[in-house]
Order: structure tokens, then sequence, then C-alpha cells
């Protein structure tokens, strides 16, 4: 477990979470009650609203839309072995749901490695403050998530602003 919390400590400090329009986040004030605990394990989407629900801010619909485009940055980063926001092809999280058909007007992505489960992998990224940012965007209205093999990738998204 302290491994995990070193590579999620790396992966904030090298790569950090990818956010467009950084406006969408909540108050700092929100952010430190919101981070205060656990989030009970489910599903992605009940994971993710209820530590929206801690900062009163409404849920995310899954899209189908932005799970594929969250897998094809998963496959990218398992198949050619790196870990990093830039797919290989020096796409951005954006261009990448651009070309998956998603016309977004904010959009943000968290990357994991190695976590175990879904769950450990959203807490993982709850008690990060550029990831946490991502999940409370006040914006999103959307979550795509993925995983392959060992990689994670979760995008948080809105089609109007």
């Amino acid at each position: 477990m302290k491994s995990l919390a070193i590579i999620g400590a790396i992966c904030f400090a090298l790569s950090g979470c990818v956010v467009v329009s950084s406006s969408g986040s909540a108050p700092a004030a929100q952010q430190a009650s919101a981070n205060s605990g656990p989030v009970a394990a489910g599903s992605a989407g009940a994971q993710i609203n209820a530590i929206r629900a801690r900062v009163g801010l409404g849920g995310l619909q899954r899209n189908a839309r932005l799970d594929a485009i969250a897998r094809v940055h998963a496959q990218d980063m398992a198949k050619n072995k790196f870990f990093a926001h830039q797919g290989s092809d020096g796409s951005t999280a954006g261009k990448r749901a651009t070309r998956g058909g998603y016309r977004w007007c904010t959009i943000g992505e968290n990357i994991s490695k190695g976590y175990s489960s879904q769950a450990r992998t959203i807490e993982g990224w709850r008690t990060s403050p550029g990831h946490y940012r991502n999940m409370v965007n006040n914006k999103a209205q959307h979550f795509g998530m993925a995983k392959v093999g060992e990689y994670w990738v979760m995008l948080v998204a809105a089609k109007n602003c």
C-alpha cells in the first residue's frame, strides 16, 4: 500500500491531472471538508457522486462515449508501456475526446497505474488534490472510466458550459 502512495505522489508530481477550463472546481473550504475521509466502495458512479455530494454538487452521468475514449488512452499506455496524459501520438485528453466524438467545453483526465480495484483507484484520486479537483469540477456533467492491464483512465467532462 505504501508503494501505491509513492506511485500516486510521483504521478501527481510528474504528470498531475489535466484540467481544461480550470474555473470549475469546488471552493477550497468545500474541498477540505470533503477530503476528510474515504467514501464507501460501490459502482464508479456511486463512489464519484458520493464524493461530489459531500461538497453539495450534483451527480455525474456515466457516458459510454467517454468510457470508449478513456479505454483508447488506457490501451495506448498499456501497449506502448508509458504513463502520461499525453498519448503516444502527442494527443491530449481534449483532442482524444474530440476525435472520439464528444463535443466538450470542459474536460479533465485522471490516470493511475497499479491499483487493484476501481474503488481503490477512485479513493486514490480522491486523496490527491489535482485528481480530486477534476472529480469535483462543478461544470462537469459526465464521466467515463476504463482499465486496461494496470492502467486506469477517467475523464470528467461537460458538453454545455
